[in-house]
């Protein structure tokens, strides 16, 4: 996410981006429904009353998805005769760290657009496939969530999004030569659930409070949008910083490390280069956004790998959801 974190949730707008980090699903006919997450074997998948279950396997959470999905789009219908796998190893580092680059997006919307394309032996719209897994990432996470990560894997790009509606507006590439957009991962990983869920109890018990920050996070959002918009670098520098600031100050209201000391390092590092950095998503590690002067890109990444951080060498803004073949099964 690029600006609006936390504040989407209570109807403010979000910038979000598509990351060139893909998830895959194929389809290939079997004798019996299996899917295949992570696990070095498919998991046969069986109807047990109401539900469905994997053979010799206790639900966990690589099997969550699967489970919400098929029932999603088979609760009323046979169960097909397929092999379902997807695939989301791009998402982790060579250490098994999960990057934070919204896995659980990613494959949810290739799970659903794959089925969507199986069952309906087409390929799927956009608006079918957001439907849809909307509704499963919902489930998925416990009710928790705006659904721009879904939105944004879908459509690919950048786009600003509302949840009211579900409202989408494509914004323009950055292009100024003079700035590169960078994603630092800080090395730790943070669940967004359990803080998503602070923060909205934190929002309904103190409404005036709440709202002053989070109208200083929309602050931050609109002045980056505007640089998007004007393609400059300084006025980007700029809406980050001041979302940077904005986030430490939803943290501190809420007790939650959103700006971790990490993020803390990463964005003074960067300030000190002439660009700026805040965290990225639900903040406490997982990834943060920089931007930089281009002459001073390589040596901010030279002083992030110095200190421990990595840059991870991914496009900002990539294209969104698409086919890889037509689905053989049927």
């Amino acid at each position: 996410m690029v600006a609006g974190e936390y504040a989407v949730l209570f109807d403010y707008p979000a910038l979000v981006g598509a990351v060139d980090c893909r998830a895959t699903t194929t389809l290939q006919n079997a004798p019996h429904l299996q899917v295949k997450g992570l696990e070095d074997h498919p998991l046969s998948v069986v109807r047990a009353e109401d539900s469905l279950a994997f053979v010799g396997q206790h639900p966990n959470a690589n099997t969550q998805l699967f489970t919400h999905a098929l029932e999603h789009f088979f609760h009323d219908r046979p169960l097909p005769n397929i092999l379902v796998e997807t695939n989301t190893r791009r998402f982790f580092d060579a250490e098994g760290r999960k990057l934070g680059l919204g896995s659980s997006a990613a494959a949810t919307v290739s799970l659903t657009a794959a089925l969507l394309h199986y069952l309906k032996q087409a390929r799927p719209s956009q608006n079918e496939i957001i439907k849809h897994a909307l509704q499963i990432h919902k489930k998925l996470n416990g009710g928790v969530g705006s659904g721009a990560d879904v939105a944004a894997s879908t459509v690919g790009g950048l786009i600003k999004f509302q949840q009211i509606g579900v409202q989408m507006r494509h914004l323009p590439h950055w292009q100024n030569p003079d700035w590169q957009f960078l994603i630092v991962f800080t090395g730790k990983t943070q669940s967004t659930k359990a803080w998503v869920k602070v923060v909205e109890d934190w929002a309904s018990q103190a409404p005036k409070p709440s709202k002053l920050v989070l109208q200083e996070i929309h602050k931050a959002t609109l002045a980056i949008l505007a640089a998007m918009e004007n393609q400059t670098g300084s006025q980007l520098v700029a809406g980050i910083t001041q979302a940077h600031l904005a986030m430490n100050q939803l943290g501190q209201a809420t007790q939650l490390d959103i700006v971790a000391p990490a993020a803390t390092t990463i964005h003074d590092l960067a300030v000190e280069m002439g660009g700026s950095a805040k965290p990225s998503g639900a903040g406490g590690g997982d990834i943060c956004m920089a931007v930089l002067p281009v002459n001073q890109a390589q040596q901010f990444v030279n002083s992030l790998e110095e200190k421990g951080f990595s840059v991870l060498q991914r496009d900002v803004f990539s294209e969104g959801c698409h086919p890889l073949a037509s689905p053989k099964p049927h």
